[in-house]
């Protein structure tokens, strides 16, 4: 599983710009 981290999120947005909402998504539920 991926660990959620500052870092990790900050490179998925930085990957995948459009996908913002999933990142706040799976955040909110981790």
């Amino acid at each position: 599983m991926i660990e959620v981290t500052p870092k990790a999120i900050a490179e998925l947005k930085k990957e995948l710009p459009a996908d913002q909402a999933y990142v706040r998504l799976y955040v909110a539920a981790g």
